[in-house]
């Protein structure tokens, strides 16, 4: 089949409109996959303690300089209560001092150390889910060329 110049123009214009509807309902889902398994890797490990941290994560998708973003947020700033740790959990601290011995009844003798571990609960989830975007992309890019909506 062919067509003239502007009978492609105008299925151009036209499946614009449906990609990014393909884009937008495909990051909508992949935010919600992130940031469930954000909380799941949250209650597990670092192991929950008093949920603040778990209820502080949450997914967003918006539009920046007419590019779509997926925003994975912790610690407050949005639909989650305000936990000022979220970052120190996640990336860790270092510490200023060497690991000590100390000797505690429970545990007996130990090296400790004030830096906390990093626990990349967000980074995990979304590296889980960078395999599954870029194959949903590609779904929603053959929709859009195949006109379905």
């Amino acid at each position: 089949m062919t067509m003239t110049f502007e009978q492609f123009k105008k299925r151009i214009e036209r499946e614009y409109g449906l990609f990014w509807y393909h884009m937008k309902k495909t990051a909508i889902a992949s935010s919600f996959r992130m940031e469930a398994r954000a909380k799941l890797n949250a209650t597990t490990f670092p192991q929950v303690r008093t949920g603040r941290l778990r209820s502080s994560i949450f997914g967003k998708v918006g539009i920046q300089n007419e590019s779509l973003v997926i925003t994975l947020q912790a610690g407050g700033g949005g639909v989650g209560q305000a936990v000022n740790y979220a970052e120190f959990v996640e990336l860790g601290t270092s510490d200023p001092v060497k690991p000590r011995l100390f000797f505690s009844p429970n545990i007996g003798w130990r090296y400790a150390s004030k830096g906390i571990k990093p626990r990349y609960f967000m980074k995990r989830a979304v590296d889980a889910e960078k395999p599954i975007l870029e194959e949903k992309l590609g779904q929603a890019l053959k929709r859009t060329l195949e006109g379905k909506k």
